[in-house]
């Protein structure tokens, strides 16, 4: 008997003055002596292929019990299907693998305020976090551990079933994760990666059977939503730019194991700005525009710092990983952008709107803190002007890609963060040696200007600089104009989502009075336009 799903407009009342009343064409069957409960996919295989190819069968009757026949299965081509069966070797029992479902979950208090770092974000604005860091931190650590040592010894691949708890191995790091197996099919393995909530499409060639150990912790992140904030592109944004930044966050109620909560970033609470911003433009700020903008500008910082310390000297000679060595992100001429960082509207920094890269690199963060945490800092360690660092972010506690800007006497170093932009004073200890495989992923910032823009007064007032801020952390239209060296000179456009209105942003720094244009550029660039 075959069970189909349909919809309701797909069924009709049997008219039965046109229609016969045939007996049935379908009678109940079990295999002769066979218990299917104990019995793996793998060992079903026989029978599965029988209702995949669709074969002619003979059915052998041997007893009727409870309006279902005990029956002897054979092919088309005489082979005894019962007997088959029996004679493999004895099927694994359902007991010796270990479900998820079985493992115990995370508990979030309600009304506790609580630190927390944001894993995952979905595309539906739900996201994964792990809760308090520090316990968190000293657990993962361990399960990674054990796994690391149990999946280095054992190469024996695994074919799961769906619901069980395996060890997988991400593509991107290599490295070995507890994980539940979602869903199967032709030979793929779709997991969930239960510390951090990513999901993956694998193979059994990644995948171990699970060593017991590894299943006594819960799962390290929960599933979660913003309280009161409806979902949109700019929440999702904004959870993007929050992953891997430590946040405060407050459970108001946890409904389907889903909790519903509040986020806290640097004291400012993003449910309520979120919740403001079909008003505001650009009210849900990222990482970068709530911490890393609080740093001084390269350009600012370079000043502050010749004044109260002198420079070392360059001497070129460094052994260490340099910017050189690093590839970077080639925009294309139409794209979608997020600001990152402001100097002023003709000096800020830019990523792609892309979340699988943002993803990538809150991943590549996470193995860079765990390792940079644990290793004390080496006194050897002498870095000059140019060479790549990891570099430690004194307002979120987080590591991030950095290279030296300058090298000071007295063993500070200026670093700029190259994946957002700005720049912080470190002392030594908070630096760390570059290793190889933190630069195999190209650097995601970049710089920009405005086209042909100039401030209304002398210098660029702080007006102009807020104004281009508020844009931060919004999914930007955005067209290369044409390129200076190492800035992208970029129009900008932002679509609102309720109004459908579409703002330019030079535009909008002009009618706020904050920028105008640059007519005499203007002028030589249509002049020589016509010259051509």
């Amino acid at each position: 008997m075959v069970i189909l799903q349909v919809r309701c407009d797909q069924i009709s009342k049997i008219n039965k003055k046109t229609l016969a009343t045939p007996p049935s064409q379908t009678i109940c069957c079990r295999l002769h002596q066979v218990d299917l409960k104990g019995f793996s996919p793998e060992k079903l295989l026989p029978l599965i292929n029988l209702v995949r190819e669709n074969k002619p069968v003979k059915v052998q009757a041997v007893i009727l019990k409870e309006r279902c026949y005990d029956v002897l299965l054979f092919t088309s081509e005489g082979m005894n299907v019962n007997e088959q069966l029996l004679v493999q070797d004895t099927p694994q029992p359902i007991q010796s693998i270990i479900l998820t479902s079985s493992l115990s979950k995370t508990v979030l208090p309600a009304n506790v305020e609580m630190n927390a770092v944001i894993t995952e974000v979905m595309d539906d604005c739900l996201f994964y976090l792990q809760a308090n860091i520090e316990e968190t931190k000293i657990s993962l650590d361990k399960i990674l551990e054990q796994s690391h040592q149990y999946c280095s010894t054992n190469n024996t691949q695994y074919k799961p079933v769906k619901g069980e708890l395996v060890c997988a191995q991400f593509s991107s790091d290599k490295v070995w994760y507890r994980a539940n197996v979602e869903d199967i099919n032709d030979g793929k393995y779709l997991v969930h990666y239960l510390d951090f909530g990513n999901q993956e499409l694998t193979t059994e060639q990644s995948i171990r059977k699970i060593d017991p150990s590894l299943a006594v912790d819960p799962g390290h992140c929960v599933k979660c939503c913003l309280h009161d904030v409806p979902k949109s592109e700019e929440v999702k944004n904004t959870l993007n730019s929050l992953m891997g930044v430590i946040v405060n966050i407050k459970v108001i109620k946890e409904e389907s194991n889903l909790y519903h909560m509040i986020i806290i970033n640097n004291g400012i609470n993003v449910n309520q700005q979120l919740k403001g911003s079909s008003k505001t433009p650009g009210a849900g700020r990222p990482k970068v525009s709530e911490q890393l903008q609080k740093s001084t500008s390269p350009k600012g910082k370079s000043d502050e710092a010749s004044q109260a310390q002198q420079s070392l000297p360059s001497s070129g000679g460094s052994n260490y990983l340099s910017l050189k060595d690093i590839s970077k992100t080639e925009p294309s001429a139409k794209n979608r952008f997020l600001i990152t960082y402001v100097v002023d509207p003709t000096e800020f920094y830019c990523q792609i709107a892309d979340p699988n890269e943002i993803q990538k690199l809150a991943t590549l963060m996470q193995g860079m803190m765990c390792r940079c945490e644990i290793e004390d800092p080496d006194p050897r360690f002498r870095p000059q002007v140019g060479d790549l660092v990891c570099a430690f972010y004194p307002s979120d506690g987080n590591w991030y890609r950095g290279n030296v800007v300058e090298a000071y006497q007295n063993n500070t170093y200026l670093i700029h963060y190259l994946d957002f932009g700005n720049s912080e004073l470190l002392e030594a200890k908070q630096i760390r040696s570059m290793l190889p495989e933190y630069i195999e992923m190209p650097l995601l910032a970049f710089k920009c200007s405005l086209p042909d823009l100039v401030p209304v007064g002398p210098i660029w007032d702080t007006a102009a600089k807020e104004k281009l801020k508020i844009f931060q952390a919004v999914s930007l239209d955005a067209e290369i104009v044409r390129r200076e060296g190492e800035t992208y000179i970029v129009n900008l456009a932002h679509s609102e989502e309720e109004s459908k209105q579409i703002i330019d942003v030079s535009e909008q720094l002009i009618n706020d009075g904050h920028a105008k244009k640059n007519q005499a550029t203007m002028q030589m660039r249509l002049t020589l336009s016509n010259n051509r």
